[in-house]
């Protein structure tokens, strides 16, 4: 059964960018740059998506320290993600990085710098083994630059603008957005997509509320191939006080991990000492003990409130520049003080796979394009920290370069559309569906998973896809969004089911070890039938 939609306008471009954060801007002011008309649309505001997350106070970038330092800087991406990054596109990630930052240096941008040339092992990213270039992102700078260069330039920007399809046609592509209570049509001869990650779907997430998956559900839907969908950062987050504060990792050595009434959860200092040295849950170190112990106890409990963290700060001085800016954040921005009982949980952070693009941006679509958290192959099971603004920032700008060619080369866009025929959407009225989904995807598949425990969540799924089909037809936006929800929780989900291991950031509990069986990299796909399917490469 069909649906028909009518537009009550339609904007014509050449680029269209779905997206505003760090890789959407990006994008849009190099197209610009190359001389296409372009067109941002993003379902909240400019500078927003994890790249603009208020939960801290900016974002580490790192570049390598020369050229010599590049080739070791991807030996070590490899190692780190277990084998499971396109080399190709790490090599380009580290390659572009230290002229990009220069670029958003000239553009106004201001950095957090290292005080001194002195050694401070805080400073060495999340998994590293080396010192780097280090780079603060600070939103408060970053902020008005983007937006003043923007304002500056040609591009036309559509604010709460919220892209749900997009329909390709002989010469062009026709995204329909939701904007001021209208659908609304964008025609364009190529586009970026620069959504962001899959937070959205988990209950507990260090992400703003913009960042849903549906960017990854519409590519899909379109005929571009996923990759590395199983692999995703959780770090410990703060529950109460001030909810979703992204919890410092350096801090981790100072502090005393007790359930609720007291008992000691974590009493091995060698792991505090080494979980300390990273912010996201991975199974290569044996520090992975202190994030098993804690879901552990959430699944024991059932409850939120179910662990607690305490610093033990003596010496403030003594700490290194991380630390001290981050207890002094805390104190500052959140209102949190060091000595007070902290509620803490993982939480999901970042989606290391995605959309799969190649060396120019491009997906296996042609004219479709994407960048930042919304694409995977770059770095693998694991990422080393700082490195997913960088791939924003890198390839959102190639993205917008390469859809500007791309555009040249097309006809002109053909005649308006008024209206355009989509499937119909069912919801059952009052079922909140998109909650039950992220209660379930924290659940299941977060840090511990396990193949009854990912069938369960994928039966309930079923179940919930099959009674809304049954439904009434609903509210086409909310139908939409719990559409989008669905099809990415099943992707996710077969592909935790697939990846019979332990590797990187996934963690099989019934199969605990990394397999020489599975040193290779998952893609999902849509197959001629509709339907998920994978191969892999």
């Amino acid at each position: 059964m069909r649906l028909e939609i009518r537009m009550s306008r339609q904007e014509n471009t050449e680029v269209l960018v779905i997206g505003a954060g760090l890789a959407g801007m990006s994008a849009a002011l190099e197209a610009d740059k190359a001389g296409s008309e372009v067109i941002i649309a993003v379902s909240s505001t400019l500078c927003s998506g994890s790249s603009f997350y208020p939960g801290t106070w900016g974002l580490g970038m790192v570049a390598p320290q020369d050229e010599e330092d590049k080739k070791n800087f991807v030996e070590v991406i490899t190692e780190v993600g277990c084998g499971m990054n396109d080399i190709r596109l790490s090599e380009v990630l580290i390659d572009h990085i230290g002229e990009d930052i220069e670029a958003l240096e000239e553009m106004g941008v201001t950095f957090k710098k290292p005080e001194t040339s002195a050694y401070d092992e805080t400073l060495i990213p999340c998994f590293d083994r080396k010192y780097r270039k280090w780079y603060g992102y600070l939103f408060e700078t970053a902020k008005p630059a983007f937006k003043d260069r923007i304002e500056s330039s040609a591009i036309k920007v559509l604010e709460h603008t919220e892209i749900f399809k997009i329909i390709p046609f002989k010469n062009h592509y026709l995204a329909l957005a939701f904007w001021n209570g209208e659908v609304i049509g964008i025609a364009a001869k190529s586009v970026v997509i620069a959504t962001g990650g899959i937070g959205g779907l988990y209950e507990h997430r260090l992400n703003t509320d913009d960042i849903t998956g549906a960017g990854q559900a519409m590519a899909f839907d379109l005929g571009c191939e996923l990759v590395n969908v199983e692999f995703m950062q959780f770090i410990p987050g703060f529950i109460e006080p001030s909810y979703k504060t992204i919890i410092n990792e350096r801090a981790l050595k100072l502090a005393q991990i007790l359930s609720k009434d007291g008992r000691i959860i974590i009493d091995d200092l060698e792991v505090l000492d080494e979980r300390s040295g990273h912010g996201p849950f991975t199974t290569r170190l044996p520090s992975q003990k202190f994030d098993i112990e804690i879901f552990e106890e959430y699944l024991r409990t059932g409850e939120d409130k179910c662990v607690k963290m305490q610093y033990k700060v003596s010496n403030m001085s003594q700490e290194g520049l991380m630390i001290r800016d981050y207890f002094k954040w805390l104190k500052e921005k959140k209102k949190v003080d060091a000595s007070e009982d902290i509620f803490i949980l993982p939480f999901m952070h970042a989606a290391n796979g995605g959309i799969k693009i190649d060396e120019k941006a491009a997906t296996t679509v042609p004219g479709i394009f994407a960048a930042g958290e919304v694409t995977g192959g770059m770095h693998g099971a694991d990422r080393i920290g700082g490195l997913s603004t960088a791939n924003g920032l890198v390839f959102g700008k190639i993205a917008g370069r390469e859809a500007s060619k791309y555009a040249k080369k097309m006809d002109p866009v053909a005649a308006e559309e008024q209206s355009i025929n989509i499937d119909s959407i069912h919801i059952v009225e009052g079922h909140d569906a998109v909650d039950e989904i992220r209660k379930l995807m924290y659940r299941y598949g977060s840090i511990i998973r396990t193949e009854k425990g990912l069938e369960c969540a994928l039966e309930a799924i079923d179940a919930m896809e099959k009674q809304i089909r049954e439904g009434e037809e609903c509210d086409l936006k909310q139908g939409l969004m719990v559409t989008h929800s669905i099809l990415m929780a099943k992707i996710l989900l077969k592909s935790m089911l697939l990846r019979k291991e332990s590797r990187g950031s996934h963690y099989r509990k019934d199969y605990p070890e990394q397999s020489e069986d599975y040193d290779k990299a998952l893609i999902m796909f849509k197959d001629e039938k509709g339907e998920i399917g994978y191969k892999w490469r």
